[in-house]
């Protein structure tokens, strides 16, 4: 069984930023939410599923790091 690669994402409304490592060095791409306009935390909850299953679609486990703290979620 292959080892899933890891990707790191922060969010910032519809636009995501999706590393390759925990420092957020590596920017791999960005990625934009199209569905709906981002105005509430409903909203930003429904970009983040989207954004985590096609993450998950092309193969990656992904990880949100805390900008506050060493621990992730």
């Amino acid at each position: 069984m292959r080892t899933k690669e890891i990707r790191y994402v922060t969010q910032d409304g519809a636009d995501f930023y999706i590393f390759r490592d925990s420092a957020m060095t590596q920017l791999q791409t960005t990625w934009r939410y199209v569905d709906r306009r981002v105005r509430e935390l409903r909203d930003a909850e429904l970009a983040r599923a989207a954004c985590i299953a096609q993450l998950e679609f092309a193969g990656y486990e992904v990880r949100w790091p805390n900008p506050f703290g060493d621990d992730e979620s």
